[in-house]
């Protein structure tokens, strides 16, 4: 089946779509204790007119999308809406598997857990049911990301680090992705580890924590992929 918003069996450039293959199959699979389940996406009777005017501006690259998916959701690079992820650090929601800080930050539930109705999305069934809502959800985060906390690394925009699997520029599009799945603060203590070292992994591995290891890998992974 081919979703007739969003999900594309192959992107237009060959290029990307190689890109992707290439992401795809760098993504190591998933935990053995996690449980996942994937629901066929239901598109609802009538789109909330926020959700209509949010989608009709500038929206997040569609190589951007697929490139996250296809990290977030392996096998599925190109759809994914359904699929929610259970392990012993909670829930993982849709295809760019948004968890609970990242839907705190862009408004669609509060503290308590409970939804806002944000984009017309009151469960997460909802949310697993919208693709166009997950869309929007992951536009807002990433312009949180760079509005709130991207601009105190901007600065490391265009480094190269000599990573333990080569040499990764850091570019706009592959920092918003290691926020996104990271977090900042695993992303900064990296940066932080990363300037006492010389940008250098290769040379200095023994000192390096796992959680950096998983920091570049994310930028490794979505070097090259575009962004706004």
């Amino acid at each position: 089946m081919i979703w007739p918003i969003g999900m594309k069996m192959l992107l237009g450039d060959p290029r990307e779509n190689e890109l992707l293959q290439e992401i795809a199959a760098k993504t190591p699979r998933a935990k053995q204790n996690v449980r996942i389940t994937d629901i066929e996406p239901n598109p609802p009777a009538e789109l909330p007119d926020s959700l209509l005017s949010r989608l009709t501006q500038d929206d997040v690259p569609q190589g951007f999308k697929d490139g996250v998916a296809a990290q977030e959701v392996p096998g599925h690079p190109y759809d994914g809406y359904g699929t929610r992820r259970d392990d012993g650090d909670g829930y993982a929601l849709g295809r760019y598997q948004m968890r609970r800080p990242a839907l705190l930050d862009v408004g669609m539930i509060r503290r308590d857990g409970s939804w806002t109705g944000k984009y017309g999305v009151n469960s997460a069934e909802d949310f697993l049911n919208s693709p166009r809502a997950q869309d929007a959800a992951l536009k807002d985060l990433t312009e949180i990301i760079e509005t709130r906390y991207i601009k105190n690394y901007g600065s490391r925009i265009g480094k190269t680090i000599k990573g333990l699997e080569g040499d990764i520029v850091v570019s706009k599009g592959n920092l918003v992705g290691a926020v996104h799945k990271q977090g900042i603060g695993s992303v900064g203590k990296y940066f932080d580890w990363l300037e006492q070292n010389a940008w250098d992994s290769r040379a200095n591995k023994q000192s390096m924590s796992d959680s950096a290891k998983a920091v570049e890998t994310r930028l490794r992974l979505l070097e090259g992929v575009p962004y706004r």
